[in-house]
């Protein structure tokens, strides 16, 4: 009787606490006191529980949720990129994204529907993610998988199967040997690799230290060169700011202001031929410096952005989306990229001058 009772009471508890391991992928959440309690009782948990398969014999279903600023976004479109590749470009294998609301123009800005294995493009906050898919990543630091479906995977796909083993394995050693971020960082630069290299954990995709992801460009190059009043003219752009999505204005990323003002009069002096263009998300995130010819601060997206950056004779910034994006863009000319605590070993690009 007692035993029956205190089972009763385990399935009242697992019913109502029920916790996955990603509560992003569910709108359950739960107190931390009472995910150490189901812990002490021994009650094991599984996510898979709560998706529903894709019915399909045939296909593979694949969600990558991304997160982020831009320069995360252009990261983790060269992981996918190289991930769909590895695989074969296999036919039975359909790509779908997502990402937040206050994200989506990073993500359309880098993604594009029914290109490089791109099925479709999904607003987080608007998907059902319970519905049809064999397999579900997360994308930050490195690639996780909140949700696999491995058995049907085996079947239809061994070289995603051997890849999602040696996930499972590299997860298992982190948890044994309680590794933070920060461990993960010194780890990728003790072996010799960047932040694009990251996810690719044992190097199986072959991923490289510059892009190779193609990322989308306009069409109409010149005609926003010449709304600019850039056409033939040799410029510098500078980007003295950091993504809209930060809390902080004055990160300790970017070089100082004062110091900035002072490159900037002293270019200006030697080179007066050059026009210097600001660049920046907006006045009130992005101080205007002294001695400018062009300021764009506030009044360019992200596809100007592009025009821009890769048309420039030079580009002066921190660590941040668009010294990723001119190396993505394959500009013809480097970037300085002026570093504050974020390691250049990690973030830098052997093309730039970090």
């Amino acid at each position: 009787m007692i035993l029956r009772l205190f089972r009763k009471k385990i399935l009242f508890i697992k019913k109502k606490f029920y916790i996955p391991s990603q509560n992003e992928f569910t709108k359950h959440k739960t107190p931390v006191f009472c995910k150490w309690f189901i812990k002490m009782l021994g009650i094991k948990f599984h996510i898979r529980k709560r998706f529903r398969k894709n019915n399909n014999p045939s296909t593979l279903n694949i969600l990558f949720t991304i997160y982020g600023n831009f320069g995360d976004f252009l990261i983790n479109a060269n992981y996918i990129y190289n991930f769909y590749k590895y695989l074969g470009e296999a036919k039975n294998i359909k790509i779908d994204v997502c990402a937040k609301k206050s994200e989506i123009e990073h993500c359309r800005s880098v993604f594009k529907e029914n290109t490089n294995g791109i099925n479709k493009i999904f607003l987080y906050e608007e998907y059902d993610f319970l519905t049809g898919y064999d397999l579900i990543f997360g994308l930050r630091t490195y690639a996780y998988t909140p949700y696999c479906n491995l058995k049907k995977i085996g079947k239809l796909n061994k070289k995603l199967y051997n890849l999602l083993i040696i996930y499972k394995e590299f997860k298992k050693m982190c948890v044994s040997r309680f590794f933070l971020l920060p461990n993960m960082y010194d780890i990728a630069i003790a072996n010799n690799k960047n932040r694009i290299q990251m996810a690719d954990i044992s190097g199986i995709l072959g991923i490289k230290r510059s892009f190779n992801f193609p990322v989308p460009y306009p069409e109409n190059e010149t005609k926003i060169l010449e709304c600019f009043n850039l056409k033939d003219k040799i410029f510098i752009t500078f980007n003295r700011g950091i993504c809209k999505n930060d809390n902080v204005v004055e990160s300790t990323k970017m070089w100082s202001y004062d110091k900035t003002n002072a490159l900037v009069k002293l270019i200006k002096e030697k080179y007066p031929q050059i026009t210097l263009v600001q660049t920046g998300i907006s006045e009130d995130r992005c101080r205007l410096l002294e001695n400018i010819d062009i300021n764009l601060v506030g009044k360019t997206n992200l596809e100007d952005m592009k025009v821009l950056i890769k048309n420039s004779f030079l580009h002066i910034d921190c660590e941040g989306g668009f010294a990723h994006l001119r190396n993505a863009i394959k500009a013809e000319h480097p970037a300085i990229v002026i570093f504050g605590p974020t390691s250049h070993d990690l973030y830098g690009y052997d093309t730039n001058l970090n």
